[in-house]
Formats: structure tokens, C-alpha cells, sequence
């Protein structure tokens, strides 16, 4: 399920993003259960991003294109659940060249997703440039993305869940932001990933 959603933010950027929707911590505020992740399907996240970056240009749009952290709701269904989103204020929500935008990247994600290896991001803010950038030069298609913020309330069932909940092939990959995740919180990951033998990879 693809959802064509507004996006905010406090900087007003004009912006078109992608991100799956789940609540890695306590704080349900925009949605869903607590602690809660959704189901995912890597490749049609990678081909709305790659998708989003070709039709920017093509619509000659001065608009950033990045991936989200997860976040918010719908945390319950049973299928992979994926946000592409126009922002940030009212007059971006009216762009016609925008929101055409988004809409061919929806129906390339629904129809051609594009083949990547899957796996799950650690680390770095709420706009994931690192991971954004791993999708268009290293051929990564990202799961969930799990920013600093989650490690506030570090829960390793949230990190297993993260490929648990991945559709598809097989996820057994975790790229960290390195320099994004604070030193005993990385060891911690580091701790949780080695023992479930997750091939790691540092940006």
C-alpha cells in the first residue's frame, strides 16, 4: 500500500520524500501502536527515490529528494506500507508539477520496483542523506531506517523487528551512519547485529 501524504516541516523546504511508516519508540503521537514497525518491501522504496530524483529534473523542480527516518503511522497492516510525500507548506501541496511528481514515482514503485540489496539503516537524523546516498551510488534498497533518535530508547526487539518485518529477499544487511550514532550506543547495535551474524556496513 502506497500512500500519497503532505509533508511538514519546521524548515519549509520545498521537499519530496519517502519513508515507511512505524514508531521505533514509546511515543505513538502521529499514529500507530508503540514500538511498532510495519512490513516493508525495499525495492519499491528504491525505485520512488530513484524515480523522485529523475522526475525532480525532468519537471525542473528546485525541490530536495530524500528518504525519512520511519515514523508515524499506520503500524497494523499486512502489507508493506510506503509514504511518498510533497512538502512543506500549502503552496508545494498545490504544485501541479509536484504532485505529478510524486504521482509517477508512486506508480513506478507499485509497478517497477527496482532491485537493490536490502537492508536496514542505523543512525543520523530524521532526513537520511547518507542513506539516500548509499540508494544512488551503492546499490542498497532500504527497510526500515532507524535514526539517532531511535537509540534514546534503545530496544533490541526493535532492531530484529526491523528485519523481520522486511518483504521479499531476505534482509541480512545493516548500513550504519557511523558518525550519526553516538559511541555506546554503537556498541550496543554493534553487539545486537553480531550476534544475530548481520553483515554490517559503515558510511
Amino acid at each position: 500500500m502506497i500512500f500519497a501524504s503532505q509533508h511538514r516541516s519546521e524548515s519549509n523546504e520545498p521537499t519530496l520524500t519517502v519513508h515507511w511508516p512505524g514508531n521505533c519508540t514509546s511515543n505513538s503521537d502521529m499514529g500507530g501502536k508503540p514500538k511498532t514497525l510495519s512490513y516493508t518491501s525495499p525495492p519499491r522504496l528504491r525505485a520512488a527515490l530513484l524515480a523522485l530524483d529523475k522526475l525532480r529534473d525532468e519537471h525542473k523542480l528546485n525541490y530536495a529528494v530524500s528518504l525519512e527516518a520511519t515514523h508515524h503511522g499506520p503500524t497494523e497492516l499486512e502489507v508493506p506500507t510506503l509514504f511518498v510525500e510533497v512538502g512543506s507548506t500549502e503552496r508545494e501541496w498545490r504544485d501541479p508539477h509536484a504532485i505529478s511528481a510524486a504521482s509517477e514515482a508512486i506508480w513506478t514503485a507499485a509497478t517497477s520496483p527496482a532491485q537493490g540489496t536490502p537492508a536496514v539503516g542505523f543512525g543520523g537524523g530524521h532526513y537520511c542523506n547518507k542513506q539516500s546516498a548509499a540508494v544512488r551510488t551503492k546499490g542498497f534498497a532500504f527497510s526500515h531506517i532507524l535514526s539517532k533518535y531511535f537509540f534514546d530508547e534503545y530496544d533490541e526487539r526493535i532492531v530484529l523487528a526491523a528485519f523481520e518485518k522486511t518483504r521479499g529477499e531476505r534482509c541480512h544487511t545493516a548500513v550504519l551512519d557511523w558518525k550519526g550514532i553516538r559511541g555506546p550506543e554503537r556498541r550496543l547495535l554493534l553487539e545486537t547485529l553480531k550476534e544475530k551474524n548481520i553483515d554490517i556496513v559503515r558510511l
